[in-house]
């Protein structure tokens, strides 16, 4: 018990010495430590050794495993709840920025997935072409083509 009194006059010391920050001086020094620390983040991400896909992907069960707990214990839908559609407007909004910018981020990620997929759907979309149309049987047939011939490629790709 006295050492429980004692932590706990430690800790009101540390307050009345003002080591622990008011929330705004709390939420300002870690606004200005992440802006400060975007290099070092930079660098660390071009300099790692890891193989971050394959680390990520040997963790995949442990992935599903957390999110089916999460949403089956409720704590998924109380977050997604806690701050509601104006919050999520507001963040998406504050992104919009971001958007913009991958119309030239993204471009490159775009050719390549392009160069695989249009001539794939000139030769699917021909094959479709050539085959009977008029009837609700011909319009399924012809759909199913698209669709099953879709699959495929996604199976396929590599990006």
């Amino acid at each position: 018990m006295n050492i429980l009194k004692l932590v706990l006059k430690g800790a009101a010391a540390y307050a009345l010495m003002s080591v622990i920050p008011s929330p705004q001086s709390g939420a300002d020094a870690w606004s200005s430590g992440v802006s400060g620390a975007q290099t070092k983040y930079t660098n660390n991400v071009q300099n790692t050794n890891k193989d971050q896909a394959g680390l990520a992907v040997a963790q995949q069960a442990a992935l599903l495993a957390n999110f089916q707990n999460a949403v089956n214990s409720g704590e998924w839908a109380r977050r997604v709840l806690a701050r509601g559609t104006a919050y999520w407007k507001s963040q998406t909004l504050a992104k919009a920025g971001n958007y913009g910018a991958s119309a030239t981020t993204g471009k490159n990620n775009y050719l390549t997935a392009a160069q695989q997929l249009y001539p794939y759907e000139a030769q699917l979309q021909s094959q479709v072409d050539s085959m009977p149309s008029g009837t609700r049987a011909d319009s399924l047939a012809r759909f199913t083509t698209w669709m099953d011939g879709m699959i495929a490629f996604k199976q396929q790709y590599t990006p």
